[in-house]
């Protein structure tokens, strides 16, 4: 009986662990605003980030995301006005710091708000 309770314990902890949210997951700001147009990134909990602009804080791409693995999510965006072309970005998370990158291009650095 007790390895039961132990595989019984392990299996809820798995449960909980998979309900956490990604550490991608917050408000991020651009950490140099004049090299992107992208200033601020709102990554949600539930797959869907939006992309805002300096400019009246307008939304510039609409998002939905994925984890690659537990530091990356990959981000399949559209314009909020051509929602024909996807544009597919990677978010990498390090600490409080990340990076968004089109391809292996860096296109900015942000920081958790």
């Amino acid at each position: 009986m007790p390895k039961f309770r132990l595989l019984i314990i392990l299996f809820i902890s798995q449960l909980l662990l998979a309900c956490s949210p990604h550490p991608a997951s917050g408000q991020w700001h651009n950490l140099s605003i004049g090299n992107s147009e992208i200033v601020l990134i709102d990554v949600k909990f539930e797959g869907k980030a939006e992309m805002y602009s300096a400019k009246d804080k307008q939304i510039v791409r609409r998002c939905f995301w994925a984890g690659q693995d537990s530091k990356t999510i990959a981000l399949t965006c559209v314009h909020p006005d051509n929602t024909d072309i996807d544009i597919k970005y990677q978010f990498q998370v390090s600490g409080d710091q990340a990076t968004l990158q089109l391809g292996a291009q860096v296109i900015a650095s942000f920081r958790r708000q």
